[in-house]
């Protein structure tokens, strides 16, 4: 798999919600066509005989906050923009955690680890295979995986 899926922290983008390509384009579309069709004026219409259509704004709502999760890797520039570690790593002129002898107990990785339940691990693997070879080894990042 290609190495700028590995995280500076560790995570596998392609295990990641927010760098699912797919997931973001079919958002994008959806909200496009909804707009197009004018589907608000219709759910109203909805909402007379099925009540759960009232609820349309609040999906909207919650569409939007979907798309804005999108993120492209941090190897390349993207990444959340309140992350800790990425500028940890790169002052530190490491690859990422792998490498950082203060990895077992740095709090940057803290909030991480309490979704990321494998970090660790995951990160001792590719310590021991590199950024591009510790993929078919890897555990799930995230709870519900």
């Amino acid at each position: 798999m290609d190495k700028n899926l590995t995280a500076c922290c560790g995570i596998c983008c392609a295990d990641c919600i927010p760098s699912n390509r797919e997931l973001f384009d079919l958002a994008d579309r959806l909200e496009k066509v909804l707009g197009e069709l004018r589907f608000d004026l219709y759910a109203e219409y909805k909402a007379e005989r099925i009540p759960d259509f009232k609820d349309y704004p609040v999906f909207l709502t919650v569409l939007h906050q979907i798309r804005q999760l999108h993120c492209s890797t941090c190897q390349q520039g993207g990444g959340n923009a309140q992350c800790e570690v990425r500028p940890c790593v790169r002052a530190k002129g490491v690859n990422g955690c792998w490498e950082c002898a203060e990895r077992p107990g740095c709090p940057r990785l803290d909030r991480l680890r309490a979704v990321h339940r494998n970090l660790d691990y995951n990160l001792d693997r590719i310590a021991e295979r590199g950024p591009g070879q510790w993929f078919d080894k890897r555990k799930g990042h995230y709870r519900w995986q």
